[in-house]
């Protein structure tokens, strides 16, 4: 496998967010099933062909889960444990989701200081129109002070490292045309750029800007009147107090168009893994979109 870009970055950095305040089945012919179940309950028979019809089931469950394969990009590690992104494809490779699995080792080593991790993506897997993950821990959190709380940042990138490196801090206008096409309604910021990220758009309905506590959010980030990455973002504290195997499923708002082909989130998930150990966010609910002609 030729070498993945990795790069792990750990470095204070002044980050001047400016945001505006910011079927069990269908069972028919019921009287003829009803039939045979006095049948087989007289002859003792009626308990073993349930049980045969749940493994069944159960059987069935596991081979709709092979129909969908996961594909791993390379470790990526950070104190005991590991992160890495990976995608969820059909046996046709068509994408189903595209996310980042955090093993749990990792919450009691994390670093004193922020730090930025670039995770490459598998290879031999077209997932446009993503690039990379760049996952960001911020254990005192960052200007505004809503999210002055340790939390992490997941950006799905949809332009190269190099391009999302180039990007340089302080204001940025972006034109009336791109806010109405590609920037979901009620969404806002402040309009200033972070470096090496982008600027930041905040759904102006979410809790944490209307006087609650910050647990998770979904930001849309441009360059240019460019959308150049996804985010979902969530506090240590709120990843923690999941309970096991949940997975919390929250819709992302749309914006009317696209300027990229591809797949694009209907949804995001944050999913305590118990089973594996891990920690998963990820987008879901993808829909293949076009831009506008």
């Amino acid at each position: 496998m030729s070498a993945v870009t990795q790069e792990v970055q750990q470095q204070v950095v002044d980050l001047k967010f400016n945001y505006v305040i910011l079927d069990f089945t269908n069972l028919r012919r019921i009287h003829k099933v009803e039939r045979m179940k006095n049948i087989l309950r007289a002859n003792g028979l009626l308990g073993a062909v349930l049980l045969g019809l749940s493994l069944l089931l159960t059987g069935c469950d596991k081979d709709d889960d092979k129909e969908t394969t996961v594909l791993y990009g390379p470790e990526t590690f950070i104190g005991e444990g590991a992160v890495r992104a990976w995608v969820k494809v059909t046996p046709d490779r068509k994408p189903v989701e595209i996310g980042v699995s955090m093993s749990k080792d990792v919450v009691p080593s994390l670093p004193n200081e922020m730090t930025v991790y670039t995770l490459g993506l598998p290879e031999g897997v077209e997932l446009p129109p993503y690039n990379h993950v760049m996952l960001d821990w911020n254990p005192q959190g960052h200007p505004p002070m809503e999210y002055v709380l340790p939390h992490f940042d997941v950006h799905f990138y949809t332009v190269p490292v190099a391009e999302r490196e180039a990007v340089v801090p302080g204001p940025q206008g972006h034109t009336p045309e791109f806010e109405e096409k590609y920037i979901p309604a009620g969404y806002v910021s402040g309009m200033e750029v972070v470096p090496n990220m982008g600027v930041h758009w905040m759904d102006g309905s979410s809790p944490e800007l209307n006087g609650e506590v910050f647990t998770k959010t979904f930001i849309y980030g441009a360059n240019n009147n460019k959308i150049i990455f996804y985010e979902p973002m969530l506090t240590l504290a709120y990843l923690q107090s999941l309970d096991p195997n949940r997975k919390d499923m929250q819709p992302v708002k749309q914006a009317p168009q696209v300027q990229q082909v591809g797949y694009h989130p209907g949804a995001y998930v944050i999913y305590n893994n118990t089973e594996e150990n891990t920690f998963e966010i990820y987008l879901t609910d993808m829909k293949y979109r076009e831009p506008v002609k």
